[in-house]
């Protein structure tokens, strides 16, 4: 959780592409035979990014998050929790999951502005939301 690593079946599935899901530099569009999909991949790529993968990181590290919890931007739903748990080496209740554009704001906004809350048991808890994960985002201690 704390790494940002994918589940298949829950962050990311049948329903997100790769670029959604924040893995888009795993996909070679420059193959000399083209793959199944890739023309849809392409189009997808060029139209740009309604939803976008996010981690979230819970302001109150007593409470857990799982999956399906519903993800409030400036008291508006934009997403949903895809999965979550404690972050032991940060000590952190983490999560990730997919927000969405609405009518107010863009995905850029959001991630600038930081009005996230997450509900847990019918209640909002402020979230801090990053595209990059909350630990080693530059990979440096990964590829020593």
């Amino acid at each position: 959780m704390e790494k940002g690593y994918l589940h298949w079946g829950h962050d990311i599935g049948v329903e997100e592409n790769p670029f959604e899901a924040g893995v888009g530099f795993c996909v070679n569009l420059n193959k000399k035979n083209p793959f199944l999909g890739q023309a849809a991949l392409e189009e997808k790529k060029k139209s740009g990014l309604s939803k976008r993968k996010v981690n979230f990181a819970l302001s109150n590290n007593d409470l857990l998050i799982y999956h399906n919890e519903p993800i409030y931007f400036d008291g508006k739903i934009v997403g949903e929790i895809s999965s979550g748990m404690y972050g032991f080496y940060l000590d952190k209740s983490l999560g990730m999951g997919y927000i969405s554009n609405n009518d107010s704001y863009s995905i850029e906004e959001m991630m600038s502005h930081q009005k996230f809350e997450i509900e847990v048991a019918e209640t909002k808890y402020s979230a801090e939301g990053s595209i990059n994960c909350f630990y080693d985002p530059g990979r440096e201690k990964i590829l020593v």
